[in-house]
């Protein structure tokens, strides 16, 4: 398990960075349990929208359309939830 650091925060705040634009794959750490998600970027604008799903590992019928989501009002509030660039 690890904390979100500096690094973490410049890749999300950098959309230009990300490998596979216009998603970044994050993590969690709760309870010895991992959550994956992905960070959607939204071209013009940045928002802090995080699509938690298993998308493509367990059903692969699921769109990430489908995907339970998370917003956060700021990069500030989404690292304090704890997630981390994966």
């Amino acid at each position: 398990m690890r904390e979100p650091d500096v690094r973490d925060r410049e890749m999300m705040s950098d959309p230009t960075t990300w490998p596979n634009w216009p998603l970044l794959p994050v993590k969690r750490y709760e309870d010895n349990d991992i959550e994956c998600a992905v960070i959607r970027a939204v071209q013009g604008q940045m928002t802090w929208v995080v699509c938690v799903s298993f998308w493509g590992l367990v059903d692969k019928s699921e769109t990430l359309e489908g995907a339970k989501v998370l917003k956060y009002e700021s990069l500030d509030k989404l690292l304090a939830d704890g997630w981390v660039v994966d």
